[in-house]
């Protein structure tokens, strides 16, 4: 299944399958967006599931935008679809509170 990036009310909304592949993409959005922005929303509400190579990726992106002193915001702390993978590589920490 491919991924779907969404911008709604600010926050891009990641729907679908992420993998080596399709986190690829996804971070290539992310970090176009981070070259105009310097604060970016991203919810990994709707994603399916997630691989290791994924998690590492986004993990990855997430240091490299506070390395160059942005703001990259991940949501999806709720979901059970990616939660297990994101513990077991210990990178659950790159996600933000989920919004109330």
């Amino acid at each position: 299944m491919a991924v779907q990036i969404k911008e709604q009310y600010g926050i891009l909304k990641v729907l679908g399958v992420l993998n080596s592949e399709t986190a690829r993409l996804t971070i290539n959005h992310v970090n176009a967006l981070l070259e105009t922005k310097e604060r970016v929303l991203v919810s990994l509400e709707g994603v399916l599931s997630i691989d290791i190579t994924a998690a590492k990726s986004i993990e990855k992106m997430y240091t490299g935008a506070v390395r160059n002193n942005k703001v990259l915001s991940i949501f999806g702390r709720q979901n059970s679809n990616i939660s297990e993978v994101l513990k077991a590589t210990k990178t659950d920490y790159i996600l933000s509170s989920d919004r109330e």
